[in-house]
């Protein structure tokens, strides 16, 4: 009798550790930015539409438009946004509501890459 042999494990992600923040499209949050919403939508700097539980900030010199990050205890989230302060192993959250913002505050967290 042949013996199929196993498939190899999937490989441990690397996990990178990061402080996240969070934002909202509020003038507080945004800056002169947040007075820029087409028919109320919140279009981030990738031209995508901002989707709590979807967008992230981060750094594009590092995690460029498009990259699908897998964040502890947050889920699959998507960069889409930048800021000024936002650079290196950083991330930045939206949130609806700037309450929600705020109770998330600044965190450290662990992610890793699903793709880029």
């Amino acid at each position: 009798m042949e013996t199929v042999p196993e498939p190899d494990p999937e490989p441990e992600p690397e996990w990178i550790e990061a402080v996240a923040t969070a934002y909202c499209s509020c003038e507080i949050c945004c800056e002169e930015w947040a007075l820029n919403r087409p028919d109320g939508i919140v279009y981030t700097a990738s031209g995508a539409e901002a989707v709590q539980g979807v967008t992230i900030a981060a750094d594009w010199s590092i995690y460029p438009p498009g990259t699908v990050l897998f964040v502890e205890d947050l889920g699959e989230m998507v960069v889409q946004d930048r800021g000024g302060a936002i650079q290196g192993q950083k991330i930045d959250v939206y949130f609806e509501s700037h309450d929600d913002a705020l109770q998330f505050g600044r965190q450290n967290v662990r992610f890793y890459i699903v793709n880029d």
